[in-house]
């Protein structure tokens, strides 16, 4: 449940941007920048805070972190202007990175191989269940204590992860597995980890399709809203039927992850994805996108998306062993700074286009299934050179 504080604080308040917009008598570009501002520093708080936890151990950061997350969390519900809100949401980003890094990370110390997809599988599973809550329970919400209750409610649920952290998670990273380096330690094994060419591949597939999911969640409240003409009410019913595709595809990848190949489950889910991306934006600049079109290929795209983020993760994570911490951290930072660097693009058209967020979906999903491809390739080349090395080795110990 750690690494649900994210998804609540980006999905809870998504129905109230609308009123959010009014009431701080702003423009859509500077809501959107609240969340921009959340996922820089969920990018930035990951690397800082991963680096630590592989230093100092994974509780003591986790706790620390989440107790600050929940302090921004209350100044976000009583901001008086858009730009307070704008930096105490970073703040809150920067500290809910904690219970994205150090949960993967706390994954990765218990388990290896096929078991660690299935854990982060199941991980992503759970993840889901935040998406699929939050813009519900948001809309609900909204109409009776408005967007600054809803933001409130976040900081309710900060709190109990505190709680729940300190009663109930015991330390995974023994002292003898913990880094005594500095920054210049850290930037080394970033080095050595940029070396890894599996690990980079996996990686930037993953930027690229987080690209693609915040492009959707940014501006699906005024896709759904002004441009299909859903009420708040019917817009949270929809955003949580996509996001029911998330925990379809993550209950399904768990039973079928000891029978398929997950790299070629990554493949086949992110080709799909793209064609799901392309039909979508066809729909949409032919000008005929209507709820009932719109919403099965945004279920699609979703659901293809729960694939390809749980067996990439699982896929880039397993291909390191060491300094696991900073590899989580890197992972969730380029990820999440795509994602922050799409939001914003898809409001340049305005509040009344779905356009833009089409075009920067086809574009993420297609480069990240031309990443993935380059990726099979590079696995497949360094597999068979293990081989070659064990095949000489072999000869060499028998003569």
């Amino acid at each position: 449940m750690l690494s649900a504080v994210g998804p609540l604080a980006i999905d809870m308040y998504l129905p109230g941007f609308t009123d959010m917009a009014r009431d701080l008598d702003t423009p859509a570009t500077s809501i959107q920048l609240t969340l921009t501002a959340f996922l820089i520093g969920l990018a930035l708080g990951q690397l800082v805070i991963g680096t630590l936890s592989d230093r100092y151990g994974r509780r003591r950061p986790l706790l620390i972190s989440l107790s600050i997350c929940t302090v921004a969390s209350i100044g976000c519900a009583i901001a008086p202007s858009i730009t307070v809100l704008i930096a105490l949401r970073f703040v809150q980003g920067f500290t809910a990175a904690a219970g994205v890094v150090i949960g993967r990370s706390i994954i990765r110390d218990l388990s290896d191989g096929r078991a660690a997809v299935k854990a982060f599988t199941a991980l992503a599973a759970i993840v889901s269940f935040a998406p699929v809550i939050a813009p519900l329970l948001g809309g609900l919400l909204l109409p009776v204590v408005s967007w600054r209750g809803v933001l409130g409610a976040i900081a309710v649920a900060t709190l109990a992860m505190v709680i729940v952290v300190f009663l109930f998670v015991p330390e995974s990273l023994a002292p003898e597995q913990r880094s005594d380096g500095g920054i210049g330690d850290t930037f080394r094994t970033a080095g050595a980890l940029f070396q890894n060419r599996a690990y980079v591949g996996y990686l930037t597939a993953i930027a690229f399709t987080y690209g693609a999911v915040f492009a959707y969640i940014s501006a699906s409240p005024f896709v759904f809203q002004n441009v299909i003409g859903l009420s708040v009410r019917w817009y949270s019913i929809a955003f949580t039927f996509n996001a029911l595709g998330l925990i379809l595809a993550s209950a399904v990848n768990t039973r079928i992850v000891y029978r398929i190949d997950p790299a070629r489950t990554l493949i086949v889910a992110q080709s799909t994805l793209f064609v799901v991306a392309l039909v979508l934006a066809a729909i949409i600049l032919t000008g005929v996108a209507t709820i009932s079109i719109v919403l099965p290929l945004t279920f699609l795209l979703i659901t293809s998306i729960g694939f390809t983020i749980g067996n990439a993760t699982a896929l880039a994570m397993t291909s390191v062993s060491r300094a696991v911490g900073t590899a989580a951290a890197l992972l969730g930072a380029v990820q999440f700074t795509f994602g922050a660097a799409a939001s914003p693009l898809v409001g340049l058209g305005g509040e009344n286009t779905a356009v833009p967020m089409a075009v920067v979906i086809v574009v993420c999903t297609g480069l990240g299934l031309a990443v993935l491809l380059r990726t099979r390739r590079v696995v497949a080349s360094l597999a068979g050179d293990h081989a070659v090395a064990s095949q000489t080795a072999e000869r060499n110990a028998r003569s």
